[in-house]
């Protein structure tokens, strides 16, 4: 009876001992499974952090346009236009207007910026000292060193001499990657460029202005878009 008991005691522990460990497949399995669930989580992860990324620099890139066509708006709505009898078409040996508004390609030749001349009553003094008056208005665009572009407004309440516009004028906006002006005349009609000192454009100033500024990095681009209709502007001036 005593072996009898014994042999059947090792026969049930023979029974509970596992017949082997996981075999390769089982591993390569899990294995397979587990990377699976890494990748959908990381992807998720990565989506997350790159959809946030992009809300951070809609908001930058909005408050920095919304800033930059406030300023612009500001100046263009207290333009400065001399009319008849005060202004009287140029002659050939006559000096230019010195209240034009003049438009131009971007000294670079790069067509994605113009610049713009004009005068306005909206004189910022740099020096906190209170000065009225006409003030020249100049905006252009310059690059930087890392291949990106500012947008910069000169302002001057003497403006005898040409402007020679420098990176040492304030910066009015950063990451510039376009900006362009269209004109309205009295018509209605659009153009890319605007000299009221020509006679293509018989001595007029415009009636309004638009204004598209492209702000972004090197992968994301925002467009801003806005018209400013002028408060005083010269008609179309006859022969002499």
């Amino acid at each position: 009876m005593i072996r009898h008991y014994s042999n059947h005691l090792k026969f049930a522990c023979a029974a509970r001992r596992p017949a082997g460990g996981f075999t390769l497949l089982v591993v390569l399995l899990a294995i397979f499974f587990f990377s699976i669930i890494i990748t959908t989580l990381f992807g998720a992860y990565t989506a997350v952090f790159d959809q946030a990324a992009a809300v951070e620099d809609n908001l930058v890139f909005n408050e920095m346009a919304r800033t930059c066509l406030k300023r612009m708006i500001l100046d263009l709505q207290s333009v400065y236009v001399a009319r008849p009898p005060l202004y009287k078409r140029p002659t050939f040996d006559s000096l230019p207007d010195p209240y034009r508004i003049v438009s131009a390609p971007s000294e670079s030749g790069d067509d994605r910026f113009m610049s713009l001349r004009f005068t306005s009553l909206a004189h910022v003094s740099l020096d906190r000292q209170f000065r009225s008056g006409v003030a020249e208005i100049v905006y252009f665009v310059q690059p930087r060193d890392d291949d990106q572009f500012n947008l910069y407004r000169a302002d001057r309440l003497f403006f005898d001499e040409p402007l020679e516009p420098g990176p040492g004028e304030p910066i009015l906006c950063e990451n510039v990657k376009n900006l362009t002006f269209r004109f309205i005349d009295q018509e209605g009609e659009e153009h890319d460029q605007w000299d009221s000192e020509a006679d293509d454009f018989d001595y007029a100033t415009p009636q309004a202005i638009v204004i598209q500024l492209v702000l972004g990095s090197l992968t994301t681009s925002f467009t801003f878009e806005t018209r400013v209709n002028l408060p005083v502007y010269r008609e179309k001036v006859g022969a002499i």
